[in-house]
């Protein structure tokens, strides 16, 4: 059917329609002098509504449409919005008044559902009061005292006893299961909870994602519950800039300045800074823990020893000494080519960065971090030419230490067969990522002491580690 056709048709049924409806004669007097008053241009429309000969109906609207459109063209007349005016932004002083009214509101009601420790002292003693076993980890609870239980606690409880949470557990050979393990759930999800709706009172626009300064801000105020008592007012700027970068590094591995909240509740990373929360920290945890006061203070004391010039920043010289200067000149090269500088110098985000990458050298976040400074020509490979000559500046930062190195070819080979590429020829990130050993890998291509540990792996095993030789 042509579209001449089809145009036929729709116009037929629209005068059936007409023809059908009860007030045939078409507008009456006041209804037409109304319309044409507000609107001068449908005087035209009016007329051809109102024609009484239904088989010219369609090609008299057609040109009063036409004829209408071009009187407007010619008069000046606007044709009447079929849409209200479109509503103020969320930008309005208002719109942010009432978004943030709302948030406060929301977040109130949800912390009030939230269990208290006398919560979880009722759960506890009304588990136990139905549970079977001797000793607290014995204690064990059948799918019916676990459902007779609820009934007997607040309205609060009960998404914690519903079957599917009963199903997440083991179960024992009597179909029961651990009290403490659901107890330890249940303590878990409040926690998690507890989390989320403190960090979404820092989402400022409400997308379900920070910005790296309202993680900040979220750090700053859980700092007085946490075991940082040693941490001055002229350092917590510098604090919080190393703890909220590790959320970045390992969170924001594209670096859109914003981090999912449910990105954070899942990662370790939390769970890393809650560890801060016990009184008394273990000096072991003291050191290994990123968040700590000895461990920040640590980063924040290499920067300064390393800026020699005190100009608050690091030039390629001044990073040369890091780690004892066993990192080779074209690993050091790349990594001022590829970071963002100030005059050809680091800042102590970008050294942050540099020192999580080297201090996690193989999470995914620090392979990808190093490949990108390994990837000379950033085609997203590494063929033999490229190994080659990584391999060479690490074997002259050996030399220059007095050590020597094997040959480079059989390096070579080696660092293909630890890689074990999907292509024969060339090492790509996924490869990396893949291999299990990519830490292994950038020592060998990057750093004159991973080169030596990986060569002297057995004597130095034998000998129980001790001191490296480069000094």
């Amino acid at each position: 059917m042509s579209n001449n056709e089809d145009e036929d048709d729709f116009y037929d049924d629209e005068d059936d329609d007409l023809e059908d409806d009860d007030d045939d004669e078409g507008l009456d007097d006041e209804a037409r002098a109304t319309l044409t008053s507000r609107h001068p241009w449908t005087n035209t429309l009016v007329n051809a509504l109102n024609s009484s000969n239904t088989t010219t109906q369609a090609s008299h609207t057609t040109a009063a449409i036409t004829a209408a459109v071009t009187t407007t063209s010619s008069t000046g007349s606007t044709l009447p919005k079929l849409v209200s005016r479109k509503r103020k932004g969320k930008n309005s002083a208002i719109m942010k008044c009432l978004n943030a009214a709302t948030r406060t509101t929301f977040i109130e009601r949800q912390r009030e559902s939230l269990l208290t420790n006398d919560d979880f002292d009722l759960l506890w003693d009304s588990l136990n009061d139905r549970a079977s076993g001797l000793s607290e980890d014995e204690r064990s609870i059948s799918y019916i005292d676990f459902q007779n239980t609820r009934l007997n606690l607040p309205d609060k409880f009960n998404n914690f006893f519903k079957a599917s949470v009963y199903l997440r557990f083991t179960t024992d050979e009597m179909g029961n299961i651990s009290v403490q393990q659901f107890f330890n759930y249940v303590l878990r999800k409040v926690s998690l909870l507890q989390a989320r709706i403190d960090l979404s009172a820092y989402d400022g626009d409400f997308d379900g994602y920070l910005t790296e300064d309202e993680l900040q801000k979220y750090i700053s105020d859980l700092m007085p519950t946490l075991n940082l008592h040693a941490i001055t007012k002229s350092f917590k700027k510098y604090y919080l800039a190393t703890a909220s970068r590790k959320f970045v590094f390992f969170l924001d591995p594209q670096r859109r300045n914003k981090i999912s909240i449910q990105s954070i509740l899942l990662s370790p990373i939390l769970t890393e800074l809650f560890e801060l929360r016990e009184p008394n920290l273990p000096k072991d945890l003291e050191k290994t823990n990123w968040f700590s006061g000895v461990s920040t203070h640590r980063v924040y004391m290499q920067y300064l020893h390393l800026d020699q010039d005190h100009n608050g920043m690091l030039s390629r010289k001044e990073v040369s000494r890091y780690s004892q200067g066993t990192f080779s000149s074209s690993f050091l090269d790349r990594l001022f080519e590829e970071c963002q500088t100030y005059h050809g110098e680091l800042d102590f985000v970008s050294w942050l960065d540099f020192v999580l990458a080297i201090e996690n050298i193989g999470s995914p976040e620090a392979v990808t971090y190093c490949f990108r400074l390994l990837d000379v020509e950033n085609r997203g490979y590494l063929n033999q030419v490229d190994i080659q000559r990584l391999l060479v500046s690490v074997v002259d930062r050996m030399e220059s230490f007095g050590h020597e190195a094997p040959k480079i070819s059989d390096l070579t080979n080696e660092i293909f067969d630890m890689a074990n590429p999907a292509q024969v020829d060339i090492i790509t990130l996924n490869d990396l990522l893949d291999c299990g050993v990519a830490g292994t890998v950038f020592n060998l291509l990057a750093d004159a002491k991973g080169f030596f540990q990986y060569e002297n792996r057995e004597a130095l095993a034998a000998q129980g580690g001790g001191p490296m030789p480069f000094q």
